[in-house]
Formats: C-alpha cells, structure tokens, sequence
C-alpha cells in the first residue's frame, strides 16, 4: 500500500506536469499551455505517457486489491498473483518513464537502464560476500535460537527499509523530471527548448546530478522488490542497497543545489562532521557505560526511540531534497544585462543572505538526516549512539534548521 500510495502521487503529478514543460507564448505551431517536447521529442513524450500512465493504473489496482476484503474473494491465490503482477508493471512503468523523460539523448537513455543491471548486480555480489564469510556452524545456531524475536526484528527492518526506499523513489523520480536550474523555453545557442538548462550552463555539474539521482533511483526500486527476499535481508544485501541510496541523495544534493565546486565540497563535507560529532559524543559519554543491564524492556525502548529517529530522518530527506534542487523563487530563465545567469537561482540575486540561509540551514538538516539514517540501520552504532543522546542531538539540530530554512525562503 506504501508503494502503490506513493507511485500513484508522482506519477499523477508527472502527467500533468510532463517533463520539459509548457509554452508560456504563441509562437509556430504551439499555443501557450502546450507540451514543449512535442515539438522535438515527440516519440520521447509518447514513451513517457504511456510509461507513466502504465505505473499510475498499476499503482491504482495495487490500492484497490489491497482494499478489497481478501475474505470475500474465493480464489486469494489468484488475487496474490495478480496483485505480484501489478507490482511488477509498475516498477517497470517507473523504469520505463524515468528513462523517457529524464535525458533527451538514446545513448542516456540506455545508461539509465543498464543502471538497473549494475545496481542489481553490485547488491547481489555484496550479499554473496557477506553470506560467504558468515556462513559458519556457530552463526547458523544463532539464527536458529532468534525464533519471535529474530522475525519480529526482521519484520520491523523490512519495513522501515520499504518505507525509505519508496519516499528515495518518489523524490528522485520528481526531481529529474523537474531538474535543478530549469528548462529551457526557446531556442538557441546550441540548445532547444525543453532541455535542462544546467546542462547547457554547466555539463558536468548536471551529469553528476543525474546520475547519482539515478543511481539513488534505481537502488530505491531494487530495494523495493528485494525486501520481499528474506535470505537477503538475513545477510544485509538491503543495506548494502540502503547505503548505496543515500550516496546517490548525498551526490545528487551536492551537485544540484549550488553552483560551485567549493559550495559542493562543504555540503558533502556535513555529513561527515556529524557522523565525526557522534563518534566523539558517544566516545566521551559511554566511557564508563557497562551494558551489564541489557533486558527485554531496554531493547524495546531503544526500539522505539530507534524508529521514532528513523522516521523523522526519512521525511526530513524527502523534503529537504527537493527544497534544495528546486529553491524558493526559482530560476532565472535566461541571460540578462546585470551578468546573472540562467539556471541561478533569483533569490540568490535578489537577497543573496536569505538565500545563504536558507541553503545551509537546508543542507544541515538534509545531510544530518542522511547520517541519521547511515548511523540507524545498524544495531553496533545506534545502540550506544542513542544511549548517549547524540542522535537525539542531530534530531534537534536538524530540526531547528528545517526551521531556520523554512523561515528564510518563505517570504
């Protein structure tokens, strides 16, 4: 129901906003309103939609199936193969859209797929490695003597991995149809209306972007469908394909929401100071810490203090993401007399310690949660970690930021 609640928003969002946006003047053949790749990537369009609308009615009859009352239907093994079916098509119909809309060129478009098989492949040979090097008698006992407790455990991570995976998705998916800088509105200078206008004003910058969102993307849908294995679970494949995402958020963060290299380096730079901060807080402050009293109500309390952090961290992403790659005011459109640049952002121009605000206050509370996230999905750090209040810090840092962001660019 996660997935199907989530792919039904962004692709109903994304066709009504189709990528590479509209015409804003009458002009040719086109009216104000009408679809800009129409003119010059109609077939690309086309794939798009039909991509598009395929995963937003699979994602539709994913709802539906779970809604129905599985009592009242006489074959439910039928309805789960069906309901498989669906998953499938609309992973597929993501896939299918992301590639279509995202690039202008076949040659990218190919590399996005192919991202699939690697992404695929890199997770496999990672939870192969693992399973050969811990495959031994006495771990294998252990594993057996976990019983409840090991499959509640195990329940518990799948979903949280599921929940963080499907909002990855959903805002990569976003984020390149709408890419940082804008699109171009006309034509010229060796580019065409339609196309991303960072790529135009800075190629490399943009290509990092896509492609660590992409990375991000597709590590997100193979998570998705991977978490239904629970051999791979078992053997930590799913956070191989975890830490994978949130390199990709961190890269593609980075590269689209400023315009410099130094700029980038700092942002990149914060989530490493806070995993720094939390090992030295939980250094000095569990120094003479004996976990001699570890009992059941102890682990269920760091449990809940665990998944309470985790989903703050997980929506915290999500919204700073994107707030960071599309800023508030937008962006320039075009090249004018006062030396300003398209793709810039205007409040930059405008009120340029507003935008500083908001841009670090923004990127503290993103990579913050980002190392909130790396620091939660494995037992041996958030144990100590939480015990010693450093994550319970982070989160009320990166709060006052999201604050602090949301008071400087709203106004």
């Amino acid at each position: 129901m996660l997935l199907a609640t989530f792919a039904v928003s962004i692709t109903y969002v994304a066709g009504l906003s189709t990528p590479g946006g509209f015409w804003d003047s009458t002009g040719g053949s086109h009216r104000p309103g009408d679809v800009i790749l129409r003119d010059h990537h109609s077939t690309r369009l086309t794939v798009f939609l039909l991509f598009n609308t395929t995963a937003f009615v699979a994602s539709l009859l994913i709802a539906v199936l779970l809604i129905i009352d599985g009592k009242k239907l006489r074959d439910k093994t039928a309805r789960f193969h069906v309901l498989y079916v669906c998953i499938f098509v609309a992973l597929v119909g993501l896939i299918g859209a992301y590639a279509a809309g995202s690039c202008r060129k076949t040659d990218t478009t190919a590399y996005v797929v192919s991202l699939v098989g690697a992404v695929l492949a890199y997770i496999l040979l990672h939870g192969f490695y693992t399973w050969y090097y811990s495959n031994s008698a006495l771990q294998t006992d252990e594993n057996q003597q976990t019983g409840d407790s090991g499959r509640e455990a195990l329940d518990k991570a799948r979903s949280l991995v599921l929940l963080l995976a499907t909002l990855a998705a959903a805002i990569t998916y976003t984020a390149v149809l709408d890419p940082p800088g804008g699109v171009w509105q006309d034509n010229g200078d060796g580019h065409m209306a339609g196309d991303p206008i960072l790529l135009a004003t800075n190629a490399r910058r943009y290509k990092a972007f896509y492609y660590c969102n992409s990375v991000a993307f597709v590590a997100s849908l193979v998570a998705i469908v991977l978490v239904q294995m629970e051999k791979l679970v078992k053997h930590h494949v799913l956070e191989a394909a975890m830490i994978l995402d949130l390199f990709g958020l961190i890269g593609a963060y980075a590269a689209g929401s400023c315009r410099n290299v130094n700029t980038s380096i700092y942002a990149m730079a914060l989530a490493g100071a806070v995993l720094i901060y939390v090992v030295i807080h939980v250094v000095f402050f569990t120094l003479d810490h004996r976990d001699q009293n570890n009992n059941a109500q102890e682990d269920q309390l760091l449990e809940k203090k665990r998944k309470r952090l985790l989903l703050f961290a997980i929506l915290t992403v999500t919204i700073t993401y994107q707030a960071g790659l599309t800023p508030p005011g937008g962006f320039l459109l075009q090249d004018d007399k006062l030396g300003h640049h398209a793709g810039d952002p205007v409040l930059l121009y405008n009120y340029p310690r507003r935008y500083h605000a908001f841009f670090y206050c923004n990127s503290v509370s993103f990579m913050l949660s980002i190392a909130l996230i790396i620091l939660l999905v494995n037992p041996n750090l958030y144990r100590p970690a939480i015990r010693s209040n450093a994550l319970s810090v982070c989160t009320a840092v990166g709060l006052f930021c999201l604050m602090g962001a949301y008071a400087a660019g709203n106004s």
